[in-house]
C-alpha cells in the first residue's frame, strides 16, 4: 500500500466544509446613520454662508447725538423769531458819534437805533417834515424824487441785525416818513437822538 502524502495522519478525519461568504449586509439595506450625523439637507444648509448675528443696539442716552430726530425735536425749545442783517449808510461823523455812545453805554448799534426810534416815535412827522421837500399841491405828480441829502461827508456803512418783526416795524416808519429810504431814516433819527442823549 502507498502511504498518503500526510503520512496517514489525516485518515479517519471528517473533511472541513468550506466557509460561506457573509451576505447579511445585502438584506439589511443601507447602513443607518447615527443620530449625531447631520442629514444631507442639513449639510446643504450648513454649506451656505451664514449671516453674522446682529449685535444688540446700545441704549440711547438722553441728549445724545444718536437720538431720533423726533426726540430731538421734542426737546428743542419753541422757535424764536428769526433775525436779519441790514446795512445803512450814515456820514462818518454820525458813525463816530454812534460808536462813542455805544462804548459809553455798552449797547450795540442796533440797540441804539431801536431805542432812538422808540424815543422819537411821536416826533417823527416833525423831524422829517424839516428834511424832505414838500409835495407840489394840486399836481398829478409829487415832483419829488427821494435822494440822499448832501452833507458834504462821505457815507460809511453801519451793520444792524434785528428780529424780522422789529425790521417790519422799522420799515413801516421808513415808508411813512422817509420815502422807503432806510439810510435817510436812520441817519435823521440817530442825529436827533444823539443830540438829545449824547
Amino acid at each position: 500500500m502507498s502511504t498518503p502524502p500526510n503520512g496517514g495522519s489525516d485518515l479517519g478525519k471528517r473533511p472541513t466544509p468550506p466557509r460561506r461568504a457573509d451576505l447579511s449586509f445585502l438584506a439589511s439595506g443601507p447602513p443607518k446613520k447615527s443620530p449625531d450625523e447631520p442629514s444631507e439637507q442639513q449639510q446643504d444648509k450648513s454649506s451656505e454662508p451664514q449671516e453674522p448675528p446682529k449685535q444688540p443696539e446700545p441704549p440711547q442716552e438722553e441728549g445724545s447725538t444718536t437720538a431720533t430726530d423726533q426726540a430731538v425735536r421734542d426737546r428743542r425749545p419753541a422757535a424764536v423769531g428769526r433775525s436779519q442783517a441790514i446795512v445803512v449808510y450814515v456820514p462818518i461823523r454820525t458813525r463816530d458819534r454812534l460808536k462813542a455812545f455805544c462804548a459809553t453805554t455798552g449797547r450795540t448799534y442796533t440797540d441804539v437805533v431801536l431805542d432812538a426810534v422808540e424815543d422819537l416815535d411821536a416826533q417823527l412827522g416833525e423831524i422829517f417834515a424839516q428834511r424832505l421837500p414838500a409835495r407840489s399841491p394840486g399836481g398829478l405828480f409829487s415832483r419829488r424824487t427821494p435822494r440822499r441829502p448832501r452833507t458834504g461827508e462821505p457815507g460809511v456803512q453801519i451793520p444792524l441785525r434785528m428780529a424780522q418783526e422789529d425790521l417790519a416795524i422799522l420799515d413801516a416808519r421808513v415808508e411813512q416818513y422817509a420815502e422807503q429810504n432806510r439810510s435817510l431814516f436812520v441817519r435823521a433819527v440817530l442825529d436827533t437822538y444823539l443830540d438829545k442823549h449824547g
